[in-house]
């Protein structure tokens, strides 16, 4: 980026977040954060990117060093010299588990300043999505305590642009899923609901992703005594199954199940 374009890109940075930044200060913390990131090595950077493209909150270390393949070997470990970096820049702070978070002023100005690398925003989405389909193992018994740490990346990841429609049905599925198996069921719903509208907006009516969405949107639904919209998920599931995969289907006797446990049936 020219300088000209630097300073113009600061000044649009103070402008948006100005009601978010110190009161006639924002050029200044906009120009602060210029200077920490100018003072970066490039192993930082990209760790401060990566970092960006999840949610302002402790991103697990084992997550970044697979999306970054940065592994630890002997006495040398890259990742921990570049989140010690950011940490003395005071770009970053670690838990007290070592996961690093930004600020999210931090992570709107990288997003807002530093154009996206693509390959890193898709490591991110493979790296989370890999993670969350966790929630669908019983025998996983540290994915029901660690998830909870994926979910707030997964939601931001979710909403993001420039993520393939299945990725993000199938974060969305997961993350209600886990707020399921947690019983959090209002939570459950929204996520669900959300996994429904990215595959009907994604998909053809008819699609296995669309059925599969309405099929475990309605068992949330059960949970929370909404019968009628259960019934209705769950028929048109049915229906798509059926057309597509047949009535001896395992998905389409198990969708059958669920409907008349809700008290319905099929209809013509």
């Amino acid at each position: 980026m020219s300088k000209a374009g630097e300073i113009q890109a600061l000044k649009t940075f103070a402008e948006r977040y100005g009601d978010e930044l110190p009161s006639k200060h924002e050029l200044d913390v906009a120009a602060t954060f210029q200077l920490s990131w100018d003072q970066l090595g490039e192993t930082a950077r990209r760790t401060l990117r990566a970092i960006a493209e999840m949610a302002p909150a402790p991103v697990p270390v084992r997550i970044l060093r697979t999306v970054l393949e940065m592994e630890e070997i002997g006495l040398k470990d890259p990742l921990g010299n570049s989140l010690a970096e950011l940490e003395r820049l005071s770009l970053a702070e670690r838990d007290e588990e070592c996961g690093p978070s930004i600020h999210r002023l931090v992570r709107s100005f990288v997003i807002h300043i530093i154009p996206r690398e693509e390959s890193l925003h898709a490591a991110v989405a493979e790296a989370l999505d890999r993670e969350m389909v966790r929630v669908k193992n019983q025998a996983d018994t540290q994915a029901y305590r660690e998830l909870d740490q994926i979910v707030p990346h997964a939601e931001v990841l979710a909403r993001a642009d420039g993520v393939w429609p299945q990725t993000n049905v199938d974060l969305w599925d997961c993350v209600g899923t886990h707020h399921q198996n947690h019983g959090r069921y209002v939570l459950a719903k929204g996520a669900l609901t959300a996994s429904l509208q990215e595959a009907e907006a994604s998909f053809e009516p008819g699609h296995p992703s669309i059925a599969i969405s309405q099929s475990n949107l309605a068992l949330v639904l059960q949970g929370l005594g909404e019968l009628a919209e259960a019934r209705d998920l769950l028929r048109r599931a049915y229906r798509s199954f059926l057309d597509k995969l047949g009535p001896n289907h395992p998905n389409t006797k198990t969708v059958l199940g669920n409907l008349r446990s809700v008290g319905g049936e099929p209809t013509d």
